[in-house]
């Protein structure tokens, strides 16, 4: 093999340097327009408050007419939750008070617990919530993961306020979550041998 001579390997050289600028300016007019067009559908934890709740709503949708609080009693300090209404010198034409930003705003800020009512007034359900609480939880997660895994449903697992327990929720584009449900506990009877704790 003959040697390169100089001159060819220098011509080379300077258009390796040439093309190299070229690319360094299309990586930076691409780095501009990337951070200059926003994802409508991005979503991290820097997101601003309007699009946590909007996500939150989008996910934990019931009756929007109503809603519930957490209280303690004052007499047996047990914990209940019950609708919220309107104070009565009001005089408003509707009783209870309805779900909406505002509440979800305070809820996720943690000054109120709100609970939904998830069964909606056209009688249907956009999400479901398994509540493991035995000394076994922990297991009866694992295979609860396997077979939703195995039926292609995603699912959100939560620990629970105590530390010893699990909530699992499946959300649903839909409503109805009888039919999309049915895959799956007959999947999951199937792995399970015994009486489960879910609730």
């Amino acid at each position: 093999m003959s040697p390169i001579d100089y001159e060819k390997l220098f011509a080379l050289y300077n258009d390796l340097l040439i093309e190299n600028e070229k690319l360094k300016e299309e990586l930076s007019r691409y780095k501009t327009n990337k951070s200059s067009v926003k994802d409508p559908t991005e979503f991290n934890m820097y997101a601003s408050p309007e699009k946590k709740i909007a996500l939150f709503m989008s996910l934990f949708k019931g009756r929007e007419d109503v809603y519930a609080k957490r209280f303690i009693h004052s007499q047996t300090g047990k914990t209940g939750y019950a609708p919220v209404k309107y104070p009565f010198w009001k005089n408003q034409e509707i009783d209870y008070m309805p779900y909406n930003s505002e509440v979800v705003n305070e809820h996720l800020r943690g000054k109120v617990v709100a609970g939904i009512f998830p069964i909606t007034l056209d009688n249907n359900c956009y999400f479901l919530v398994i509540d493991l609480d035995k000394g076994n939880w922990k297991e009866e997660a694992s295979i609860i993961r396997e077979v939703a895994n195995q039926q292609g449903i995603p699912i959100s697992i939560e620990r629970s306020q105590s530390g010893e327990g699990a909530h699992i929720w499946f959300f649903f584009r839909r409503g109805g979550f009888r039919q999309s449900r049915a895959p799956f506990w007959n999947a999951s009877s199937y792995y399970s041998d015994e009486q489960k704790s879910f609730d």
